[in-house]
């Protein structure tokens, strides 16, 4: 380094020296070249930022070390850059020791906020979606008990009514409304009206379709037959069973047995006559009358089981031939009054 140039640094380390000089009106006092001028200019960059290195430790120093003198990340990485650190004095060495760690505090505490800030961010998502959940989850539940007291209200609406017309499944809608919860004693009273005439029934036999028109007791009392809108069943009268189906081509009115309970006769709506096997539901004879079919809706078999007569809806009684399948003259017509 040339003497001139140590000299001025440390007169003052300020770079308008260098300045002052590079433009002094004398030409022997300039610089030789450009390059010896940027070297002192370096040079007292340098100096000048050793200069503030020095004064700030000092100052630090002198006021006991208060971190708000420390030099910031940005300040101290530009005179590490100027100043090596083997040059530095053991104040400066302290200074900037105590500079990196506020440095590398306030470093750890900025990523402490970030991730708090992450943190708690990534929180609030979670309590929104928790909470939407719930509400999503409050909403269904409130739909779902909206939705099981309309039907338990329907069940009892419908109970209510049968009640009040003698329905035979009143008993059955006010049963599911008292299970779904509606125990008040309006409903628990018309559940115990309804129930009354079950207590002491014994079985309920069902029609294959419509209403039921008629039913009978075998001979021997093993048997029940019953009629409807579209076939005869038998049933087991121990068990309430269903034995087998008679099936007919329409309504049939009436079902009687044989003396000896071995036939079943039946008459319908289509005009024929069907006998069955009583023990097996086997057809044994079908008698048809030609031409213009009556509606029978009483039949009678006499007691040898030669004959049987049935009465259709016009009053008129049709005489038949039981075991030669002959129809015989119709009997007359009796009208009332």
């Amino acid at each position: 380094m040339p003497p001139h140039l140590v000299v001025e640094a440390d007169e003052g380390h300020r770079p308008r020296r260098e300045h002052q000089r590079a433009l002094d009106k004398n030409p022997r006092a300039r610089y030789g070249s450009a390059l010896e001028f940027a070297a002192a200019l370096r040079w007292a960059l340098r100096m000048s930022m050793r200069e503030q290195l020095r004064a700030s430790a000092q100052q630090w120093s002198d006021q006991s070390g208060p971190a708000g003198l420390l030099w910031g990340a940005d300040v101290l990485e530009n005179a590490l850059r100027s100043v090596p650190r083997e040059t530095l004095s053991p104040l400066e060495c302290s200074f900037v020791v105590e500079s990196e760690r506020k440095i590398r505090r306030t470093r750890w505490v900025r990523r402490l906020l970030v991730a708090f800030a992450a943190a708690s961010a990534v929180g609030g998502l979670l309590y929104r979606a928790a909470m939407q959940a719930q509400l999503a989850e409050e909403q269904t539940r409130m739909a779902r008990e909206v939705s099981e007291a309309t039907v338990t209200q329907s069940e009892l609406d419908q109970g209510q009514s049968e009640l009040l017309h003698d329905e035979p499944d009143a008993c059955l809608h006010l049963s599911r409304a008292y299970q779904r919860g509606d125990r008040s004693p309006s409903t628990a009273f018309m559940l115990a009206r309804a129930l009354q005439p079950r207590l002491a029934e014994q079985m309920r036999l069902t029609s294959t379709s419509g209403r039921m028109w008629s039913s009978e007791f075998s001979p021997d009392g093993r048997q029940i037959v019953t009629t409807d809108d579209r076939a005869a069943q038998v049933w087991d009268a121990q068990t309430g069973k269903l034995s087998f189906t008679l099936p007919h081509d329409g309504t049939v009115y009436d079902a009687v047995y044989s003396a000896d309970g071995a036939k079943l006769v039946v008459a319908g709506g289509t005009g024929t006559v069907k006998i069955w096997d009583a023990a097996n539901g086997r057809l044994v004879r079908e008698l048809r009358r030609t031409g213009t079919a009556p509606r029978y809706y009483a039949v009678a078999m006499s007691p040898d089981g030669r004959f049987v007569a049935a009465i259709d809806t016009r009053g008129a009684v049709a005489h038949v031939c039981g075991d030669r399948a002959q129809r015989r003259r119709p009997l007359a017509r009796h009208d009332r009054g």
